[in-house]
């Protein structure tokens, strides 16, 4: 059972992550579903669920614009190992071949976002909102808002479903964008700037959850200039440690 992200004043839903075999043009029955209500001027843009595209085997976000066309795909690029795909080294040779079966997706290799009338949108599949780095790279290509698209439903009453929220907030906090999430039986939920949970769907219900968001442009120095302050952090460390170690064998000398 899924929750549906919707916000007021028109300016979007997103829709939990599912499943579906094959592209997107092959499938008009889900093609009607997503577009009609772009049409009867519901919602724009559209963020559809993650597909999975058969021919190439890549999981894909899908953006259609007001009048149901695709804005923008992008292909998840964090697998998750022995879930989506099984990591080579880890069963060689024939088992390899056997395994491949459980998962066998392909990393998505660009950034992408997509620019629409309303702002400009990142979306980032399921558990690639625990990197850092990758909703970085996302934001700092002029992402004004974020989008979590993920199925929690595994996770049952689990832990796992709150801590995948606070993961969350901290890509909110990092950017300073509000991120939205719209999981399958999972937290959706809005979270602005500063890691505040605004708005919060209850689990196990079938609903939608309204909420308001500002697109937003300024960036932050992480979102511009990455880890540099941590790893300079790391490099005066180091140096304050031999430093420590050199000044000890001195002293140890005399």
């Amino acid at each position: 059972m899924g929750a549906t992200l919707a916000v007021e004043r028109a300016n979007g839903v997103g829709h939990p992550r599912h499943v579906a075999l094959g592209e997107l043009g092959e499938h008009r029955q889900a093609q009607q579903a997503l577009r009609d209500p772009l049409r009867d001027g519901e919602a724009a843009p559209l963020e559809s669920e993650a597909l999975v595209r058969l021919l190439e085997m890549q999981r894909q976000r899908i953006v259609l614009g007001p009048e149901g066309r695709v804005v923008e795909q992008y292909d998840k690029i964090h697998l998750v190992p022995f879930g989506e795909y099984v990591p080579a080294w880890a069963f060689p040779d024939k088992i390899g071949k056997i395994t491949s079966q459980v998962g066998d997706f392909v990393p998505g290799t660009t950034y992408r976002v997509a620019r629409t009338p309303e702002g400009t949108i990142a979306v980032f599949i399921c558990y690639e909102d625990i990197f850092p780095q990758l909703v970085r790279r996302l934001a700092s290509q002029g992402a004004g808002v974020l989008v979590n698209i993920s199925n929690d439903a595994w996770y049952d009453d689990t832990a796992a479903a709150p801590q995948h929220l606070e993961m969350a907030r901290l890509r909110a906090i990092e950017n300073r964008r509000y991120l939205l999430r719209a999981t399958d039986d999972g937290i959706t939920a809005v979270i602005d700037p500063y890691g505040r949970v605004a708005a919060e769907a209850p689990r196990h219900r079938e609903l939608v959850l309204s909420a308001d968001f500002r697109y937003l442009t300024r960036q932050t120095f992480y979102t511009a200039h990455g880890d540099v302050f941590a790893w300079l952090c790391v490099a005066i460390t180091g140096v304050l440690i031999v430093n420590a170690i050199v000044a000890r064998r001195r002293s140890n000398a005399m």
